[in-house]
């Protein structure tokens, strides 16, 4: 063991020694080891429902390779959940050490399943795997060179495979290793460890390269947990979760709902009225779960942050909303890049960056001046700057005008349950939560496919 942990599990194998019970020193490392790596949860914090999810999610999305002992690793947990109380060193919000056990012994099932699943499989996990399947081990390697020197000909083998091939053998589904999560997980991390690229849009003062650590400064995580927390839109995702329940609800080939679960789901949450709010109409009619916008949104956006997983045919309830102001941040970035993905199926995407851009940046300070700068932008397909001077014509540059502030105000609609903004006195800014996500956003944007790939290869 080399890990931070070091001192801790010493203490817990004294204690296991002196009351006779068991524990496994490298297997409780390496579930510390991965809650720490994957999470940034403290060996010390078991909210209730983090020993299900280390067991079928995180153990075989990031351990290593094969089965372990499952009831070997229960009872070193139990041990060391009773070592925790014991000695207070349990971080408070902790479920009972019993319960926890409890917990872990129902999951001993599942978790011998999914550690023999490849679709169950992190992105570095599945090239492990791949490359002791075609006869290169990393474990017996004698220095990093090495290990570097094998993990370059798993890669140059990987890139060989046919597209097709690729995508089998790539992780999926939603949940540990699918891409969906990874691709939102990594740009959540490079944004939330501190500031990244930025560039301006048309209209808006520009910010060159020497401005760019300050350009969007990270917000202090304590604020934006508070914010998330208050919003509408992490309150309905909790709901979602809270609906689907412990015992999970029944899922398509897709991976979304089916029918009958979406139209209760639909229904216990009033997300009919929140389409009606929004896009000012009637909900379409819709055969999949996936078609309607409104339940679309949550479920996506939990999936997206491993509050809810597909498994199979069944949505079951994923990781614990976190205990910790960071990882309350991660999380909540992660639910509303979820947002963004949808929303650009909705199409009101478009113009949230530049208005919030404007609001930290420019002079869009009043819902007046917001809509009168998206009639003007360029990538406004309604611009009526555009459209009066190539096409002409009062009429056209009137509808134009009506079609832009639709879209803008159904944009506005959308997002208003973000927290992304406050509006006082008829004033609107960015409220710190919308800082720290225009970062996510900015990423999001300036990150080509190549770049894209490189980090899901980086992984």
């Amino acid at each position: 063991m080399n890990d931070p942990y070091d001192l801790l599990i010493g203490h817990a194998e004294a204690w296991a020694a002196k009351t006779k019970r068991p524990l496994d020193a490298d297997l409780l490392g390496t579930a510390l080891s991965i809650r720490d790596t994957q999470d940034r949860i403290p060996g010390t914090a078991w909210p209730a429902g983090s020993a299900d999810y280390l067991m079928t999610t995180r153990w075989p999305g990031h351990g290593p390779l094969g089965v372990p002992d499952v009831e070997e690793l229960v009872a070193t947990l139990d041990t060391f959940w009773r070592f925790l109380r014991a000695t207070g060193r349990m971080a408070s919000g902790s479920a009972d050490p019993r319960d926890l056990t409890r917990e872990a012994r129902r999951a001993i099932p599942e978790m011998r399943e999914r550690c023999a699943d490849p679709g169950a499989f992190g992105a570095a996990k599945s090239m492990q795997a791949y490359g002791e399947e075609i006869g290169i081990t990393l474990e017996d390697a004698s220095s990093v060179e090495e290990v570097q020197q094998r993990l370059q000909q798993i890669m140059d083998s990987w890139n060989a495979l046919s597209t097709e091939e690729r995508r089998e053998r790539a992780p999926g589904p939603p949940g540990a290793g699918s891409v969906a999560s990874r691709e939102l997980s990594a740009f959540a991390n490079a944004v939330l460890s501190g500031p990244g690229p930025y560039g301006a849009p048309p209209g808006l003062r520009v910010v060159d390269d020497e401005e760019d650590d300050e350009a969007l400064p990270m917000q202090d995580h304590g604020v934006v947990a508070a914010q998330l927390r208050a919003t509408g839109f992490v309150q309905m995702v909790l709901r979602l979760v809270e609906w689907v329940g412990p015992q999970g609800r029944a899922a398509t080939k897709t991976g979304v709902l089916r029918p009958a679960d979406a139209r209760e789901a639909i229904a216990a949450l009033d997300l009919d009225g929140w389409m009606r709010s929004v896009w000012g109409e009637e909900p379409p009619v819709w055969r999949s779960a996936g078609d309607h916008s409104g339940l679309d949104r949550l479920f996506l956006s939990a999936v997206s942050a491993d509050l809810l997983e597909v498994r199979g045919t069944k949505v079951v309830v994923g990781r614990p909303w976190p205990e910790d102001p960071r990882q309350q941040v991660m999380a909540g970035m992660l639910l509303l890049a979820g947002v963004r993905r949808r929303a650009e199926w909705d199409r009101v995407f478009d113009s949230l960056l530049g208005l919030m851009l404007g609001m930290i940046f420019g002079d869009l300070t009043t819902w007046k001046r917001a809509r009168q700068w998206w009639r003007s932008a360029p990538t406004n397909v309604w611009s009526v700057e555009r459209i009066s001077r190539e096409e002409g014509g009062a009429d056209l540059v009137d509808l134009s005008g009506r079609m832009s502030d639709e879209h803008f105000d159904r944009m506005v609609a959308y997002w208003s349950d973000t927290g992304l903004w406050r509006e006082q006195r008829g004033k609107i800014r960015a409220t710190e939560l919308g800082i720290d996500f225009t970062r996510v956003m900015v990423q999001l944007e300036e990150l080509d496919d190549e770049t894209y790939e490189e980090t899901l290869d980086d992984e």
